[in-house]
C-alpha cells in the first residue's frame, strides 16, 4: 500500500491518496492483480484490474471509476531483454522485460494514446539504445551504459 501525503504551507500533513495493490501469492513474478485507489477520506476513486498475456509480463489493465464503469484498457506488449531500467529504477518488482508498446485507450472520449519502442541490445541481452515513438509524433531516443 502506497500513501501519498501533501505538505500545506501551515506543515500539516494531509492525506491525499491511498493506494492498494493486490497479488497472486503463488506466482513468483507477473503477479500483481490490480490496484485500488482511495482518496484521503477513505472513499474508493478507481480500481485496475490487470491481466497477463504471456510470460514476458504483457498484460491487458483494465481501469474503472468509483462507480465501476470501465473508463479505460491499456495494453503493454514485453520484450524477453532485461528491463533498460531494471537496475536504476527502486521499483522493479513486476517489471523485468522491457515495455515494445503501450496502448491506451480512454472509452469516455474515444482517444487512443501510446508509443512503441525499438531496442537494441548487447550479447547478453542487456540494452543498449531504445528508440521511443509516441502517437503524438514526439520521438525519443535513449542509450544505456552497462557497467
Amino acid at each position: 500500500m502506497i500513501k501519498l501525503h501533501q505538505k500545506p504551507i501551515n506543515r500539516t500533513d494531509i492525506l491525499m491518496q491511498v493506494v492498494h495493490y493486490t497479488n497472486n501469492t503463488s506466482k513468483p513474478s507477473h503477479n500483481l492483480t490490480g490496484s485500488q485507489y482511495y482518496n484521503g477520506t477513505g472513499n474508493l476513486i478507481g480500481k485496475s484490474e490487470i491481466t497477463y498475456t504471456d510470460s514476458r509480463g504483457s498484460n491487458i489493465t483494465n481501469v474503472y471509476n468509483a462507480t465501476g464503469e470501465k473508463t479505460n484498457v491499456t495494453t503493454t506488449v514485453k520484450d524477453n531483454a532485461v528491463a533498460c531500467d531494471k537496475v536504476v529504477d527502486p521499483f522493479v518488482y513486476q517489471h523485468e522485460h522491457n515495455s515494445q508498446s503501450v496502448l491506451d485507450d480512454n472509452i469516455f472520449n474515444g482517444s487512443k494514446t501510446g508509443f512503441t519502442v525499438e531496442f537494441t541490445y548487447d550479447k547478453d541481452n542487456y540494452p543498449l539504445s531504445a528508440k521511443y515513438s509516441h502517437s503524438n509524433g514526439i520521438k525519443y531516443m535513449y542509450t544505456f551504459t552497462w557497467e
